[in-house]
Formats: structure tokens, C-alpha cells, sequence
């Protein structure tokens, strides 16, 4: 698509990609956390996970494996990152891991679903304008699947736990 000269970036794209979906889990937990008055928590926590789990993990995958360290150390961070927002969610906001992960499982299921679909399709040769049709194409059925119940009864349980 862009020419032999990108070929080299392709998997730090797909691992970068991989750790924002991977953050989506967790991209409002800041929020809710400043919004219950939790602050210094908040910032206790951010502290963290940049000290244990980004500054070691991309230092140390940058060290040994060049720029995909870098993203496999920016993932692992990611992963830690989720695993540890969640547990002090609980802990601190009483909002429970499986109701965060439960909308969020649903969500990377239905936006990963299309993208592995077009992946097929483009290994196997498919013009990467159709992909890019079939994706859009694509895109109004997921949007319909997040106004559904179960994501409404997401968002009660967020806002009532604000309460």
C-alpha cells in the first residue's frame, strides 16, 4: 500500500495497535477516579504505573530488541497498566473488574472482528479500496450494537456509582 520502504514498520503498527485496544479497557478509569474526589490517588497511581511498568519495561525491550522492544515493552506496560487500574477501580471506586471488562470484551470483540476480517482480505490479494469499502460497510452494525441494552446497562452502572 505505501511501498517496500514501510514493510519494516508493519509490526510496530500492529503491536501499537494491539495496546491501544488493549487501553480502551481502561481509557476512563482516570476520570471516574478524579471525578469521586480521588485524586491524589489518581496521581499515585499514574506515578506508578509510569515508574514500575513503562520506564523499565520500554528501557529494557528497547535495550535488547531495537524499536519492536520498544512497542513489545510499550504493550506489556499496557497490560500491566489494565491490570492494575482495574484492581484499584474495585478496590477504591467498589466497581467491579467484570463490569468493566464485560462492554470492553464486547467492544474489542466487534471492532476486532471487522479488522480480522480485512486482514483476510488483504492477504489474500482483495483491492485494498474494497477492504476499505467492506470496513465502512461494516462500521453501522457495531455502531448499532453499542446502543444496545447491555451497553446501557454499562453506563447505569458508571453513573450510579458516581452516586
Amino acid at each position: 500500500f505505501f511501498g517496500q520502504k514501510w514493510n519494516n514498520a508493519v509490526i510496530l503498527i500492529q503491536l501499537l495497535a494491539i495496546s491501544v485496544i488493549i487501553n480502551m479497557i481502561i481509557t476512563s478509569n482516570s476520570s471516574l477516579f478524579r471525578a469521586k474526589g480521588k485524586v491524589k490517588l489518581e496521581l499515585q497511581m499514574q506515578m506508578v504505573k509510569t515508574l514500575f511498568f513503562f520506564i523499565p519495561s520500554i528501557v529494557i525491550g528497547t535495550f535488547y530488541f531495537g524499536a519492536t522492544g520498544t512497542a513489545l515493552g510499550f504493550l506489556l506496560a499496557k497490560t500491566l497498566t489494565v491490570i492494575y487500574t482495574l484492581f484499584f477501580t474495585q478496590k477504591h471506586l467498589k466497581i467491579k473488574a467484570l463490569d468493566i471488562l464485560r462492554p470492553s470484551f464486547k467492544a474489542i470483540v466487534l471492532s476486532g472482528t471487522p479488522a480480522l476480517f480485512c486482514y483476510f482480505l488483504i492477504t489474500q490479494q482483495v483491492n485494498q479500496f474494497g477492504v476499505i469499502v467492506i470496513y465502512l460497510a461494516i462500521i453501522p452494525f457495531v455502531y448499532h450494537y453499542f446502543e444496545s441494552p447491555s451497553v446501557k446497562r454499562f453506563k447505569k452502572i458508571i453513573f450510579k456509582s458516581q452516586s
